[in-house]
């Protein structure tokens, strides 16, 4: 059965504002973390919090189903393997005209270099919900958490083989 428009619109609007909100709560689902060469170079101490321009051209950047899929993966923890399906989460973006806004940035360096990126979704209803996104810092670049990710899949029932079952 074909939900219609509306009806899609609204899950899918509200699984992002559901899975991007809960993002800042945390996951199972830990950055890899450097030898200890490597991490006396990125530790937490070193290592700049990012801006919310820089969040925000991330999350632009990853949810464009225009940027090429190699370019999107390198965006998202562990999504280097299975680039097809961060490709099929930004076509449900697209066709869903979902908009996020980053407003705000919090870093945290407790468990490693980590940040929540604090905004919006916007749905095409015009409804507009809180939503934060966790990122991580990995092999020097800021990336959004695979927890994040992962929820937001899960939700909108797309598969991946990077995420638990």
């Amino acid at each position: 059965m074909k939900l219609r428009k509306f009806g899609r619109v609204a899950v899918v609007g509200l699984a992002i504002a559901a899975v991007l909100g809960m993002s800042a709560c945390g996951s199972d689902d830990k950055p890899v973390r450097k030898t200890a060469s490597a991490a006396s170079a990125t530790s937490a101490a070193t290592v700049q919090p990012p801006t919310v321009e820089q969040l925000r051209g991330y999350l632009t950047t990853a949810l464009d189903p225009a940027v090429p899929v190699a370019d999107k993966t390198k965006l998202v923890q562990g999504f280097e393997s299975d680039p097809a399906t961060i490709d099929a989460l930004a076509k449900q973006v697209r066709d869903n005209n979902v908009k996020i806004a980053v407003t705000g940035v919090t870093p945290d360096t407790a468990g490693g270099p980590s940040a929540i990126a604090i905004g919006t979704a916007t749905l095409s209803n015009g409804q507009t919900n809180p939503a934060n996104v966790a990122f991580v810092y990995e092999n020097g670049q800021w990336k959004v958490e695979k927890g994040a990710a992962c929820g937001l899949l899960k939700i909108l029932q797309i598969k991946s083989a990077v995420c638990p079952a």
